[in-house]
């Protein structure tokens, strides 16, 4: 839901930072401590954060893939794989390097550059507005609730630590071993003897 502090994907599955929430940044670093806390003590969470949370932990850089809502990168994607056929990329999108948003019900919107609201997305420059929207996206529009949270999960974990994991496995000491289909490895499996 968008009144919360974490907002779900499109299949109501992951949590990612809700912009349009009324927590202050110290409700982001409690949660932040808890998680930090809860891995430190060996204490597997039933949270569903988006890879993109572990990769940010983790300092990796951020691209299309991690984008948690399903529609949004899909449309970015298309709009990058875009061939021409039924007209110019400026035509057919109708994208400016702005971006518009539901702020607590009021529209908002921000330029991704420098009079981005004037600049067309075009053939030659949507991989660059592709990647100032994803940077918007997850880092930008949520700075000070995921710098919040991780503030807090960092006053229990030490950096150094951490550098040592991938992103799946720092998920995997937060959340434990992913819900498994017993149904579908049952229909999949072979047995023998």
């Amino acid at each position: 839901g968008k009144a919360g502090p974490a907002g779900t994907d499109d299949e109501g599955q992951t949590q990612w930072f809700n912009g349009d929430c009324s927590w202050n940044e110290d409700g982001y670093h409690l949660v932040g401590v808890l998680v930090g806390l809860a891995l430190y003590n060996g204490v597997l969470l039933d949270v569903h954060f988006p890879r993109a949370v572990y990769r940010k932990l983790l300092r990796l850089p951020l691209g299309l893939e991690d984008v948690v809502d399903a529609s949004t990168r899909n449309g970015l994607r298309s709009l990058l794989e875009y061939d021409g056929t039924a007209g110019d990329v400026e035509d057919v999108f109708g994208l400016t390097f702005e971006v518009t948003w539901m702020d607590f019900g009021q529209e908002r919107s921000r330029e991704l550059k420098p009079g981005g609201a004037d600049i067309p997305v075009t053939n030659d420059n949507r991989e660059e507005y592709v990647m100032l929207y994803v940077k918007w996206l997850l880092v930008d529009s949520v700075r000070d609730q995921y710098d919040s949270f991780e503030s807090g999960f960092m006053r229990v974990m030490e950096a150094s630590c951490l550098n040592l994991l991938r992103p799946e496995e720092l998920e995997l000491l937060v959340v434990g071993t992913p819900d498994l289909d017993f149904a579908a490895l049952e229909k999949n499996a072979e047995y023998e003897g």
